[in-house]
């Protein structure tokens, strides 16, 4: 999803606080730069996990 898209701008809410909590990120999978899309992190894929009860 992008950044600057209308789904992130309706629920922003939601997306800065998963980005605070670090559930997701924009910086790119490489780790050198960030990008204009959110990714999510190693962290969210757990809390993710965790919701679904797997």
């Amino acid at each position: 999803m992008f950044v600057a898209s209308n789904f992130a701008r309706e629920y922003s809410t939601y997306l800065s606080l998963a980005a605070s909590l670090g559930w997701i990120t924009t910086i790119s999978l490489d780790g050198l730069r960030y990008s204009r899309t959110w990714n999510i992190t190693a962290e969210g894929v757990s809390a993710y996990n965790h919701m679904k009860g797997t």
